[in-house]
């Protein structure tokens, strides 16, 4: 991990030859913009996959969203009441395999 103060860059070697590499770049105090790199074996060979993501960030909300190199596309808000509790609402569109999935919860940090 090596952080400055508008980026940071890691890259991690996991078990089974796993590899992931992130560089996160900090555009202002509530805009991050986001690339991730996964390289994993499968039984055909090597498998890589690709994201570019962004976060904005307000005072006591924030919207995620991430593209990635195998066609899906995510997405969460997050709406904070106060530092114990939260509404999040997310969604995910898989566009290779068709599938559309939209999720919702409340926290409570205790």
């Amino acid at each position: 991990r090596y952080e400055t103060d508008s980026a940071i860059v890691t890259a991690v070697g996991h078990s089974f030859g796993r590899f992931s590499a992130t560089y996160t770049n900090k555009v202002s105090k509530s805009v991050l913009l986001s690339t991730e790199l996964l390289v994993q074996p499968t039984q055909e060979g090597m498998d890589s996959t690709a994201a570019v993501g962004y976060e904005y960030r307000l005072r006591l909300n924030s919207v995620k969203a991430m593209l990635d190199s195998k066609g899906r596309l995510a997405s969460l808000f997050e709406e904070r009441y106060n530092e114990q509790t939260s509404f999040n609402l997310s969604g995910m569109i898989d566009y290779p395999n068709q599938k559309y999935s939209i999720g919702f919860g409340f926290a409570l940090n205790l």
